[in-house]
């Protein structure tokens, strides 16, 4: 059985300290999900990455402002549709 990931839960996408923080979460549970691959990239190839913690938290520091797309991946789990 695959449980879906939910999307991201941010605390703001990129904020005024050049930083991104949020939590990924089970969309069934509600739990935090550890382990989770999260990156966030430009379409001109910058990129930023991190693992979630145990409660699904994670935090990237040093983000240059700009719009940027996201990506979370884990074995085992998919983005819910929509």
């Amino acid at each position: 059985m695959r449980l879906a990931l939910a999307a991201l839960s941010l605390a703001g996408v990129v904020s005024a300290q050049s930083t991104i923080d949020g939590r990924v979460i089970n969309s069934v549970t509600h739990a935090g999900i550890q382990g989770v691959s999260v990156e966030f990239y430009t379409l001109k190839g910058t990129q930023y990455r991190d693992v979630t913690a145990s409660d699904g938290s994670f935090h990237i520091a040093g983000v240059q402002q700009g719009a940027y797309r996201y990506s979370v991946e884990k074995e085992g789990f998919e983005l819910p549709p929509g």
